[in-house]
């Protein structure tokens, strides 16, 4: 289900405290919503969501991984589906607390007698590297906020 919301002019200070924060971003992209903002960005051709409260605190920080940085376990369980699996898309989301997930997205498959049949799926982990959820994956990085947005 997504929320149509009417975009808003992000805080200056909101921007202040990223750009402080985030002083090697580049490509750098606002959003901003009644309660809340996004900022797209890069650091070191890594791409990364940061989403704030509307007072500047910082909710969460999703970014892309390469697969030797997650943590063991969880490669050794991407190692045991491999064969069946496509990985899309490695992802880790660190919120205000610290507390650190990983998501990652793919395509698992499985031989019939004439075709092969695709589920897209999302698995995430917590910071130890154990499977926590697995569920369908609707292909958006990171869809923590997902929302259609209406111009005002």
């Amino acid at each position: 289900m997504s929320i149509s919301q009417t975009v808003y002019e992000v805080p200056e200070s909101i921007k202040t405290k990223f750009s402080t924060q985030n002083p090697t971003a580049q490509n750098v992209k606002w959003l901003g919503f009644k309660s809340d903002c996004m900022v797209t960005y890069s650091v070191n051709n890594l791409f990364h969501e940061s989403y704030y409260k509307i007072n500047g605190d910082l909710i969460l920080t999703a970014s892309d991984l390469k697969e030797d940085q997650l943590p063991k376990k969880t490669n050794h369980y991407l190692d045991s589906i491999r064969q069946n699996t496509k990985i899309d898309l490695i992802g880790r989301a660190v919120d205000a607390k610290n507390d650190t997930t990983y998501q990652i997205k793919g395509e698992v498959f499985k031989k019939g007698k004439r075709k092969i049949k695709y589920k897209a799926v999302n698995l995430q982990f917590n910071n130890k590297g154990d499977l926590v959820f697995q569920g369908r994956c609707y292909y958006r990085r990171f869809p923590y906020f997902y929302r259609k947005v209406r111009i005002k």
